[in-house]
């Protein structure tokens, strides 16, 4: 089973396709089903609540009442113990909180969905349940060891099954290991995606295409330019339907140092005005308010803050790059003391992530706040930590004392 293999109205096109689908879907459950069919059937209602799709076809039925679905649905589930049934109603659940922006409650419906996963009967299902709670707990709560766990366990079964299987947890493994500064792996992990997604078809799986570009950005971070741009020419681009890979490639041309193309993505993705679910979490924003820092663009800044803040909780990495920007407008403006304040919680959330490259970033602007006198055990620990990475393009900046302001 594939992410976009199951879908409410058997993955009918079109606006009357849909519709019918929609009014066949609502006849068959006034006719009083068995109550596994009629579990089913409420399940897919919740799940119809997708980040694809003609969006008045989605907002047809109101989210309450797809939460009330999901909700039946969970309990018939468990009263049949119908594990498969339980499983992908909690998770369109999850789904539905996210939408709703009621994050705290879509982890907890994960922490449900976590304690059934290993009831899951067919492997496919089980390794791609892994995978879907690995995202959310990186996503939404920034917890990549725990993520890590589930996306091992993920690859294992991958391995036994297909190439997509594999990708699926190789992205995952890619983005939670690059977001914990464990870049010694990236390059294994590169090859394995690579060698599986040059025997898988099926590009339009966001997955597929992203784990390439996380470690193109990766590569580019290291100064290796070349290979960077190569890997990322690999990977086929969506622009009529954007989301997560065209976000992810953004921050390729800014690992790249095309600051003005990655803006360029940024809001691209974002005029697509992605419905938010639990899966392809919006990076877009991160990439917009990074790409507008290093344009120095504040009133580029001073306008999207505010749409950023509104999603803040939507992505782990969101809160501190939203502090890490507005302490920047702050010191641009001539407000060390404003931008001070900002940029040291800023850090304090990148170390409580474990992400130690935006730390070392954020200790290079946090230095341009202090007093000159304060400025260089800041300095080193950030040198510290690219040279422990192999950042070696942002060392060899901090040992040149060239600045942020100079790259």
């Amino acid at each position: 089973m594939r992410e976009n293999d199951i879908h409410p109205l058997g993955r009918v096109q079109g606006r009357a396709a849909a519709s019918a689908g929609r009014r066949l879907h609502r006849s068959r459950l006034a006719e009083d089903p068995e109550p596994r069919d009629r579990g089913w059937l409420l399940a897919l209602r919740a799940y119809g609540n997708s980040r694809k799709g003609d969006v008045r076809e989605i907002e047809a039925i109101p989210l309450a009442e797809r939460t009330r679905a999901g909700e039946e649905a969970v309990r018939i589930g468990r009263e049949l113990g119908d594990v498969d049934l339980e499983v992908l109603a909690t998770r369109a659940l999850s789904g539905l909180a996210i939408t709703q922006g009621d994050y705290a409650r879509a982890m907890d419906f994960t922490r449900q969905e976590q304690s059934l996963v290993d009831g899951i009967a067919a492997s496919r299902d089980r390794a791609l349940g892994l995978f879907w709670i690995a995202l959310r707990y990186m996503d939404i709560e920034g917890r990549y060891e725990q993520g890590l766990e589930f996306a091992a366990r993920s690859v294992e079964l991958g391995r036994q099954l297909a190439p997509h299987d594999v990708l699926h947890a190789t992205h995952a493994l890619l983005y939670g290991n690059s977001s914990l500064g464990r870049w010694q792996l990236i390059d294994a992990l590169h090859e394995e995606h690579l060698e599986n997604f040059q025997k898988d078809k099926d590009m339009s799986c966001p997955y597929v295409r992203g784990g390439l570009l996380i470690s193109a950005a990766v590569l580019a971070h290291r100064g290796d330019l070349a290979r960077a741009r190569e890997t990322a020419a690999l990977v086929p681009m969506n622009w009529e339907k954007p989301a997560l890979p065209e976000a992810l490639h953004g921050f390729v041309l800014l690992a790249r140092g095309d600051a003005s193309a990655a803006r360029q993505e940024a809001e691209q993705v974002l005029g697509a005005k992605r419905r938010l679910t639990y899966e392809e979490a919006p990076f877009e924003a991160v990439l917009m308010l990074d790409a507008l820092v290093a344009l120095h663009d504040a009133e580029g800044l001073r306008t999207f803050l505010p749409q950023a803040e509104r999603i803040r909780e939507a992505v782990a990495v969101l809160g501190p790059t939203i502090d890490r920007a507005a302490g920047l407008m702050h010191l641009w403006e001539g407000d060390a003391a404003g931008a001070r304040h900002l940029l040291e919680r800023a850090l304090a959330d990148y170390e409580r992530l474990g992400n130690p490259f935006e730390a070392a970033r954020t200790r290079e602007y946090l230095a341009e706040a202090l007093p000159a006198d304060e400025r260089a055990p800041v300095l080193d620990a950030a040198l510290r930590q690219y040279e422990q990475l192999g950042a070696t393009p942002y060392a060899e900046r901090v040992r040149s004392g060239a600045g942020l302001n100079a790259s």
